[in-house]
């Protein structure tokens, strides 16, 4: 066989082994995301999917989870909300920092229309500070400062790996220190953290963020997504449910 015919034989050999690698490639990436999807919410907008009905009550939630309460640090219009957005966020995830100032934004623009809450799911697993940070989080909110405490700690989120520096933020938005540590010390609300933590698992949160859009309030008509939502989608999706 000649020179000529043997390069006509390996040219289909070499576009085989090149579409190989190129699969294996493309495979390899989508199985890194699949997994990535698993612990914290991958950052790109879901699509909405309904609270699964198959297991839950009439009112369309799981039977004895609470979606939300008063007690729940929330901000905007608390009486009459044409819509109430629940979020499940954890201090330490990246992807919980990208999505604050946006929620942030927009609960203010719209705040005597809708009212936005604010749920605890630390992820130890993959941030070990975020139970501490998230108890130092609800003694903010028992001084009544809650939120610019919560706006300090995303802001500082590089730093809070070192839990001494939850009482300096503490005091620089305000809050009595002497208190505020008392409060840390004792773990006093260590028990409606883990409280937020099981209800989220029972809706069926697998990561952060992960929001409930409820509109008029009615739990039965709640909708999931997950992930960090884009300015301009979030911005139309509220339009529309509006």
């Amino acid at each position: 066989m000649n020179r000529t015919m043997r390069r006509w034989y390996r040219q289909p050999l070499v576009i085989a082994a090149g579409v190989y690698v190129l699969i294996t490639v493309a495979l390899g990436l989508w199985l890194l995301i699949a997994r990535r999807g698993a612990g914290d919410a991958d950052g790109v907008a879901g699509s909405f999917t309904s609270v699964d009905r198959s297991t839950t009550a009439a009112t369309g939630i799981p039977l004895g989870v609470t979606l939300y309460t008063d007690t729940h640090p929330s901000f905007g219009n608390a009486e009459d909300p044409a819509l109430v957005i629940v979020e499940f966020s954890d201090f330490q995830c990246p992807y919980c920092r990208q999505a604050y100032p946006v929620i942030r934004e927009i609960a203010a623009r719209y705040e005597d229309r809708i009212r936005y809450v604010y749920r605890d799911f630390p992820i130890e697993e993959l941030h070990p500070n975020a139970r501490q940070i998230a108890e130092a989080a609800r003694c903010a909110n028992a001084q009544g400062k809650f939120w610019p405490y919560h706006d300090q700690l995303f802001l500082r989120q590089d730093t809070l790996d070192d839990a001494s520096v939850l009482t300096t933020y503490a005091e620089q938005v305000g809050l009595d220190r002497i208190e505020f540590t008392q409060c840390l010390a004792t773990q006093r609300y260590a028990a409606a953290v883990e409280q937020d933590l099981q209800d989220g698992l029972r809706l069926g949160v697998r990561g952060t963020p992960t929001w409930f859009f409820i509109p008029n309030g009615d739990i039965t008509k709640a909708q999931k997504v997950e992930g960090v939502i884009p300015r301009e989608q979030l911005l139309n999706l509220l339009e529309h449910a509006l």
